[in-house]
């Protein structure tokens, strides 16, 4: 990978943020970081209208193979000390026994019903958070798996009262592998430009094709359909046009997908064009089609997400690093008033006022600081409602409504606390990572997702938050 320019503020130091922050020792081999290419591909195609085969469980073992790549490809380019090779070892006994998990269910590990089964596969999952060679301590994000273990910790004591045999006892399991790899192994090991391109490159022809839909409307594409949506959106110089939702079930998916390949596609087209103009230009384009692409969705908290990723990223770019903390008051403010508008009435919210209202009724009433457990946060909130149903519609809140307010603080401060600690310690941060977590912190204000779970928008903001987390600690780990 290119190195970039030493240069303390502009262009130049949100290049370099690349090179000293967030790549590792060394590049992973071509195929492995292909298979995790792939692993991202069918995150994305399993929330489409033929994604009934890309299930958790498969998707959980797809991680679970390539991360076994992973660390067998780092060992092979090391020196292969005994520490080394014992370590590699102790990673692929977790990883084996994970897989087990995976395929047959908690009674594989200790039993059917022993209440031990998921504290086994959570310390698996917590070792492998932190079993790194490193010689450093990580305050920040020894931080964040210790809130992510009590999040997770919370859903295993939900589960673990299901029958072992349903889908959704079994599908924590797969949440945990699928979580642990994004948030804390992945982004120590891949470049964060490799991600930063998968996404852009997948995202690009889902947007062409919802595109083409808008044109000449519903068509088949192999098995998946491309569809319009029933809004129309407002182009300037053209009129109103049919949202379109692409070859996504339902047009917010596509507007997330669309937000996370023109944000990833604007902070490599400014990177390429430090390096070769053609490949910024490249870039530039395929941000442009994502951005089409979003603005047809109609996914209003998609496009505020991109509106924080724009405004936190163009200050960067434009004032250097030592803006960080000037881009967060920004967002804040700009999400303030946003909620404030919604307030008010000035904006028109679909009903998330309601919805929202219902949600912190709802959180009042829970039958204890655990929450009510692995519940649709829709079922929960309708006796609350008057005249709507539908899900809560923020993140914050339908984490809150299952795991409590003691699991919804630890997940609030897992989502916000790297962004103000990376705010602060400017220096050794991933301004593309800071800028993507920003936009995706707003989106989750809007939509009922979480990190917790196996589903495209999970898996995208998990890795930006990943790659926060890795390029706020000490470089001399690395």
């Amino acid at each position: 990978m290119s190195q970039g320019v030493d240069r303390p503020t502009g262009m130049g130091a949100v290049y370099d943020d690349r090179d000293g922050a967030l790549t590792a020792s060394r590049s992973p081999s071509l195929a492995v970081g292909a298979l995790f290419a792939v692993v991202i591909a069918l995150v994305v195609l399993s929330d489409t209208t033929a994604g009934d085969w890309f299930t958790g469980r498969r998707i959980a073992l797809a991680v679970i193979a390539v991360l076994a790549l992973l660390f067998v490809d780092r060992w092979l380019s090391g020196e292969r000390t005994n520490a080394e090779t014992g370590l590699l070892f102790v990673r692929l006994g977790l990883l084996a026994g994970l897989a087990v998990v995976a395929i047959e269910g908690r009674s594989a590990v200790i039993g059917e019903g022993s209440p031990f089964a998921y504290a086994g596969v959570l310390l698996a999952l917590l070792t492998l958070s932190v079993a790194h060679p490193t010689a450093r301590d990580r305050p920040l994000e020894l931080l964040s798996v210790g809130l992510f273990a009590v999040v997770l910790g919370i859903y295993f004591s939900h589960a673990s009262a299901l029958n072992p045999g349903t889908v959704t006892a079994r599908l924590m399991l797969w949440v945990g592998v699928v979580s642990v790899a994004c948030l804390f192994v992945v982004p120590r090991y891949v470049p964060e430009d490799w991600v930063l391109a998968t996404i852009a490159a997948i995202a690009a022809p889902i947007s062409a094709l919802g595109l083409l839909g808008v044109v000449v409307g519903t068509y088949d594409v192999g098995p998946f359909t491309v569809q319009p949506w029933s809004a129309t959106v407002p182009v300037p110089f053209v009129g109103e046009l049919q949202a379109t939702r692409s070859i996504f079930l339902n047009p917010n998916t596509f507007g997330l997908v669309a937000f996370a390949g023109a944000a990833a596609a604007t902070v490599e087209a400014v990177r390429g064009w430090e390096v070769d103009r053609t490949l910024g230009v490249g870039f530039a384009l395929v941000a442009a089609v994502n951005a089409a692409g979003l603005v047809l969705s109609n996914s209003r908290a998609s496009l505020a997400a991109f509106g924080a990723f724009t405004l936190v990223y163009g200050i960067a770019v434009v004032g250097g690093r030592r803006t960080l903390p000037l881009t967060i008051l920004a967002t804040l403010a700009g999400a303030v008033g946003v909620l404030l508008a919604i307030w008010t009435g000035l904006l028109d919210s679909a009903g998330r006022l309601e919805l929202w209202s219902a949600g912190l009724a709802a959180i009042g009433d829970a039958p204890s600081p655990l929450g009510y457990g692995i519940v649709g946060s829709g079922e929960t909130i309708e006796p609350y409602l008057t005249d709507r149903t539908g899900s809560v519609h923020n993140s914050y809140l339908s984490t809150t409504i299952r795991v409590g307010v003691v699991g919804g603080l630890a997940y609030l401060a897992l989502v916000v606390v790297p962004l103000l600690v990376a705010a602060v310690r400017t220096s050794n941060v991933s301004v593309a990572a800071f800028a993507l977590a920003s936009g995706w912190a707003v989106h989750q204000l809007f939509e009922v997702y979480s990190l917790f779970q196996v589903s495209t928008p999970a898996v995208l903001a998990a890795l930006a938050l990943g790659y926060l987390l890795v390029g706020s600690t000490d470089p001399g780990d690395r």
